[in-house]
């Protein structure tokens, strides 16, 4: 063999070879995340599905791959509720349900993120956060799609409990005979509650954000500041009659 054809057979090798390593640490990356990755062409037909994957659904890659749509882990109602959205939102209108995960991002080419229902193969269904990005090659030829989910069912149940304990604080200080007036770092009013007569025709969405000197003159407020000062320093409540 010529050595000029030696040299560009090596060039070659090197190139596979380094195309090669690319791939298999871009396999082990996409393997090793915890994050649910899942590909597909431009028709919607699964491409590649992550061992997150298929721990979260409960499918085998190649169950999947080349022979449905992502649309089998979502709820139908879901989806055309969303298609509904988009139809308000950007006038789409479409039959093929997988058109409703991935048109907006195609038209803005941004990663297009939305919470979600995803169902197991058992039928067990979960809450995600998906984001779906639109794959196009070096000529800007769209060659399909990537969708990323994170099951978000914990952080779920803390913003519900959140949600049950805010409104077990409020159904408790409204019951009380006090009106309770909570102020914030900047001396804003941030909360209110009250369950007497005078507060009944007050809308009290016009007192959020409001500041203590905005009720009080200056010598009261500046009191009632020196109060707040003294309970945040030695945690004592202060007592004041006006």
């Amino acid at each position: 063999m010529e050595p000029q054809a030696l040299s560009q057979k090596y060039s070659e090798d090197k190139f596979l070879n380094a195309l090669a390593d690319a791939y298999r640490l871009q396999e082990a990356i996409i393997s090793a995340t915890e994050l649910c990755i899942i590909s597909t062409n431009p028709t919607g037909i699964i491409t590649s599905f992550n061992r997150a994957a298929e721990e979260l659904l409960g499918y085998k890659a190649e169950e999947v791959i080349g022979k449905n749509t992502p649309v089998i882990f979502h709820d139908e109602a879901e989806i055309k509720d969303r298609a509904a959205a988009l139809h308000a939102e950007l006038n789409l209108t479409t039959d093929n349900l997988f058109d409703v995960f991935v048109y907006k991002a195609k038209i803005t080419r941004q990663a297009d993120r939305n919470e979600w229902t995803y169902i197991k193969r058992s039928g067990e269904k979960f809450p995600v956060s998906l984001s779906i990005s639109v794959l196009y090659d070096d000529h800007q030829n769209l060659i399909g799609f990537v969708g990323i989910a994170l099951d978000i069912t914990e952080q779920k149940h803390i913003e519900q409990k959140i949600k049950d304990s805010e409104a077990h604080l409020n159904a408790i200080l409204v019951s009380l005979e006090n009106t309770i007036l909570e102020i914030d770092e900047q001396d804003c009013y941030a909360n209110i509650w009250s369950n007497h007569p005078e507060f009944n025709t007050i809308d009290r969405s016009k007192l959020i954000g409001k500041k203590i000197t905005d009720f009080f003159d200056a010598d009261f407020s500046a009191t009632l500041l020196a109060l707040r000062n003294q309970v945040r320093a030695t945690g004592i409540p202060q007592e004041i009659e006006f």
